[in-house]
């Protein structure tokens, strides 16, 4: 009997689909680099319907026991499975009978010289076929995760240096941050980001803030960067802009006031002498016990925030005096008052928010 290890099915599961497609294409490679010859069958699994998920398996079947044309060596890629999971198609009785018919035929081994690649975003592993297909195949995961910080900057940076270009490692978490969490998308900004600064090879801030698409996953994060950052005219044209791509508002002000509410902490830990500040290198320090019970019970707990992130509120907190910010949150607070209870089109009342924070002062000196 194989081992996973030598098997030749091989089982992909992830949201990840850029990670997962780009590891199947290296398994098909490192098979047909041993035989050139090998033949490629790929069979579509993006399916909704019982027919044609029934279809997909006995295609996949069907490529499984056919000689190749002109190679003794065949891989048969049934991907993008949409009918392992909790899909409707996948509750058919005559779906769950075929997948289990199929599982029970490739465990009895492959034909020579023959591999199946299956790759599919998730598999319901309470399912004994799903059980039966662990066992025998080798199986890899790509999740995508919003904690995986460096995972997500390594493959920005091999992007770019891929592309012939180099971006400052400080930068690459602000680049992180507005692209967002899908592998797929930081590729391709990345990509997008080398052509943009050619025939130049180092990329800067305003290359990323200039050329760079955000997101609707960082859509929130935009506009509060803005703000961090004491720019109006900034402000209002990312403001602007997210309403083009017609964003929650309501959605923005709310994460506009927790930012708010984050800045009002690290202020205050700043004039307290709780935190010290070496450049984005944060060290707390000196916290009286109640203190350090008042940031435990937080929702966000400041000491806890990744790196990069806590480094920003506190950089951008030291713009801000308390009283600046005890001023934008009342209007703030007042603003969300007046979406829910007044006629006045949201959009207006928060652009106006916008120039009640943010314009005709002075940017306040620490005190």
């Amino acid at each position: 009997m194989t081992t996973k290890k030598d098997s030749p099915i091989t089982l992909l599961t992830g949201d990840d689909e850029f990670l997962m497609n780009r590891h199947a294409r290296d398994v098909i490679a490192k098979i047909q680099q041993a035989d050139p010859a090998t033949e490629l069958e790929t069979i579509d699994g993006l399916v909704t319907t019982v027919g044609d998920a029934e279809n997909a398996i006995l295609r996949c079947k069907s490529a499984l026991q056919s000689p190749g044309l002109f190679s003794a060596t065949r891989i048969v890629w049934l991907k993008d499975v949409a009918f392992m999971n909790d899909s409707r198609a996948a509750q058919s009785e005559t779906v769950q009978n075929a997948i289990s018919d199929f599982v029970s035929f490739i465990s009895h081994g492959l034909p020579d010289g023959f591999s199946l690649l299956i790759t599919t975003e998730s598999i319901d592993k309470r399912r004994s076929y799903a059980k039966t297909l662990a066992k025998m195949a080798a199986v890899h995961e790509f999740k995508r995760d919003a904690k995986d910080h460096a995972g997500r900057a390594a493959i920005v940076r091999s992007t770019i240096e891929k592309n012939g270009c180099s971006m400052a490692p400080d930068l690459i978490p602000l680049f992180c941050e507005k692209v967002g969490t899908d592998t797929r998308r930081l590729v391709s900004e990345g990509q997008k980001l080398c052509l943009y600064v050619y025939p130049e090879t180092k990329i800067d801030r305003e290359a990323i803030e200039t050329i760079t698409s955000t997101t609707t996953e960082t859509a929130f994060y935009a506009l509060a960067n803005r703000f961090c950052a004491f720019d109006l005219t900034g402000a209002i044209r990312t403001l602007h802009e997210l309403l083009f791509q017609k964003q929650n508002v309501m959605g923005l002000i709310m994460h506009l006031e927790s930012t708010i509410r984050d800045l009002l902490v690290f202020r205050e830990a700043i004039d307290q002498g709780w935190l010290q500040q070496r450049g984005r290198q944060l060290a707390w320090s000196n916290l009286p016990p109640e203190a350090d019970e008042a940031l435990t019970r937080l929702e966000r707990d400041p000491r806890k925030l990744p790196p990069f992130i806590a480094g920003n509120l506190a950089e951008a907190a030291g713009k801000f005096t308390r009283k600046r910010l005890d001023h934008c949150l009342r209007q703030i607070v007042s603003a969300h008052e007046k979406m829910v209870s007044s006629r006045v089109p949201p959009e207006l009342i928060l652009e106006v928010l916008l120039v009640r924070m943010l314009g005709k002062a002075k940017r306040p000196q620490i005190k």
